[in-house]
């Protein structure tokens, strides 16, 4: 999806990055999702994701201001597949 790369905030022009979550040892890094649905833990601790929606979120940074802006893309080409 197309994206306005022009700041909000100032007028800043916007680059494309990530927001890292869960890093682990050897360099293995999981992105940031956004999960359909209040946080639920399973009976093991970890978030409940069956039938639910999930996309990887896409951040945006102004180069001016450091304002970051998030999507997680409605148009599901970046869903997670579990």
């Amino acid at each position: 999806m197309a994206r306005n790369l022009v700041c909000s905030e100032c007028g800043g022009r916007l680059q494309v990055g990530c927001v890292p979550d869960h890093i682990y040892g050897y360099g293995m890094v999981d992105p940031t999702i956004w999960v359909e649905g209040k946080f639920e833990r399973t009976f093991w601790g970890a978030l409940k994701t069956k039938d639910r929606k999930i996309y990887y979120v896409h951040a945006y940074r102004c180069e001016r201001c450091g304002l970051l802006k998030l999507y997680a893309d409605p148009d599901n080409t970046s869903v997670k597949q579990e």
